[in-house]
């Protein structure tokens, strides 16, 4: 892990705001690894907050540092009983060493939230109001240099709070000019809250408020929260935030009607199906609404996109944040070499319910490795499949990746039937449901040159005239694409036993794509037909 930098260093905003930043990766997570000392005042408190943060608690350990946590009275169970646990049996080791402790987090965050009590790492007290409840959220994060930033907002230390839901909060930093006379007096507050100085605030020792009943257990649902939050704070009724459903698309584009169309064929297609569109029709925004329809459901949704090459994953990028999604993203291909952990981390993230959504961004290699496979087999939620050219997957070594597990399906395809392979062709539409003539959502390019988009009054695409042209190649191109061919059909079947093999194979097919696509005599054609008009 790199060194800290200092939280002067980090360029904070003053202000940040879940709909523009993500408040995890450029915010909570960079402070933390960046500081020793980590102080709290929060209405909720989860510990899955450990694993969605645990690059950052993992630096902040690793710093020297500790957190210190002010908290309301409810707490879930299983935090409530690693908590009491840890009380009871602080001088036992739960780990023998810290080297591992992000991976650790991400994999059993109460475990390690009973760890951090016993080594003293975390200290917790419970703040009781009177006729109310503690509802003050503030955060104070001190660096080794003596640097301090103060953090205030509506924001609760959750994994809800820190991915999903709609929240702001302001910064403040000890060196920029007028920020002090906000930062002291939140630094001062905690202070005294820590020490049980305030008027109407009690604060408690976690084991004092446990043996006093205090600390109530956290609620399954938001009925049964109004319940509980009602009785322990006196008839003051608040909302747990990290319970019910949170946002994870705010759609930013208007789609139209055949997007809708082909969405609603999938829909009442058993969610399983091809989108058989003509390029330039917009597929990919039909797929997007597709998933969108996913989430609305509010089930955890593990989404993969497959592209056929990583230059095609920028462009799914590009259309995922224009669509108006704020999910995890994941991108697993060759431009990634730490794709296998973090996807692996973001997987077991899902299992343990501290994340709703995530899109994973592959290449169709990629999707057909054992790793790769294997690594979503572990997951938990439904799985959706996006395949991109999908007539491109369905060779020996990619289609290993279309696995039972995907729930969902859909496969984006201009020509889906696959040339001279009439076995291949059936099973890629009986994995996708569409086997009968009428299964896929067809919109052909026919159609799109003179069917009249309702939105704009026009054709979706405009009209054209096809004219081929035809060069032929010289002696010399025809001799090398002969002996390329030749070599080509020497290698196939060695290709289909070895990898290595298929490497070369792959490489001699491109060497004679390239002589055709660079053949001297297209030059002649165009200049012909430019001078010709």
């Amino acid at each position: 892990m790199r060194a800290a930098l200092g939280l002067r260093e980090l360029n904070l905003k003053p202000v940040y705001y879940s709909d523009e930043d993500n408040l995890l990766q450029d915010f909570y997570i960079p402070v933390l690894e960046n500081s020793v000392q980590y102080d709290r005042i929060a209405g909720y408190f989860s510990s899955n907050t450990l694993a969605v943060a645990a690059r950052g608690i993992a630096a902040l350990i690793k710093n020297g540092g500790k957190m210190r946590l002010i908290t309301n009275v409810v707490l879930s169970a299983e935090d409530q009983a690693a908590i009491k646990e840890a009380l009871r049996s602080r001088e036992a080791e739960v780990l023998a060493e810290i080297e591992n402790m992000e991976d650790e987090l991400k994999k059993d965050h109460v475990r390690m939230l009973a760890w951090m009590v016993k080594k003293d790492l975390l200290q917790i007290k419970i703040a009781v109001v009177q006729r109310g409840i503690e509802h003050q959220k503030i955060g104070v994060l001190r660096d080794a240099d003596g640097q301090r930033i103060v953090f205030s907002g509506s924001d609760n230390e959750t994994g809800q709070g820190w991915l999903f839901n709609d929240e702001q909060f302001h910064v403040f930093c000890a060196w920029r000019l007028g920020d002090a006379d906000h930062l002291q007096p939140d630094v001062k507050r905690f202070e005294s809250l820590w020490n049980d100085n305030g008027r109407k605030v009690r604060v408690y020792d976690v084991s004092d408020a446990f043996a006093r009943g205090f600390v109530k257990k956290a609620a399954q649902n938001n009925a049964e929260f109004a319940e509980i939050s009602s009785r322990a704070t006196e008839g003051v009724s608040f909302r747990l935030l990290v319970t019910g459903s949170s946002r994870v698309c705010k759609r930013q584009i208007q789609l139209r009607d055949i997007q809708e169309e082909a969405i609603e064929k999938w829909l009442s297609h058993d969610r399983r199906c091809l989108f058989e569109m003509a390029t330039g029709t917009g597929k990919t925004f039909a797929a997007l609404g597709c998933l969108e329809r996913l989430l609305s459901d509010g089930n955890a949704l593990i989404s993969v996109i497959s592209c056929p090459g990583s230059h095609m994953i920028s462009q799914w990028r590009t259309d995922i944040s224009a669509y108006g999604f704020r999910t995890s993203m994941v991108i697993a291909d060759s431009t990634n070499s730490n794709w296998r952990d973090e996807l692996g981390d973001a997987v077991r993230t899902m299992n343990s319910r501290a994340n709703e959504a995530l899109v994973v961004l592959t290449t169709h290699e990629t999707f057909g490795a054992s790793d790769f496979v294997e690594i979503l087999q572990w997951a938990d939620p439904k799985l959706f499949l996006i395949a991109d050219e999908v007539h491109g997957m369905w060779t020996p070594e990619r289609k290993r990746g279309f696995i039972d597990s995907y729930a969902f399906r859909l496969g984006l395809s201009a020509t889906p039937r696959r040339w001279f392979d009439s076995t291949g062709t059936r099973e890629l539409l009986e994995y996708f449901n569409c086997l009968g003539d009428e299964d896929a959502y067809t919109f052909t390019l026919e159609q799109a040159i003179n069917t009249v988009n309702l939105d704009t009054g026009e054709t979706y695409l405009t009209p054209y005239v096809y004219r081929p042209y035809f060069a032929e190649l010289t002696s010399g191109e025809l001799a090398e694409y002969e002996e390329k061919t030749t070599k080509i059909t020497r290698a196939y079947h060695a290709a289909s036993r070895n990898t290595e093999r298929r490497k070369y194979f792959h490489l001699l097919c491109m060497e004679r794509a390239r002589i055709v696509k660079n053949a001297s005599g297209k030059y002649l054609v165009v200049c012909n037909n430019y001078i010709t008009g």
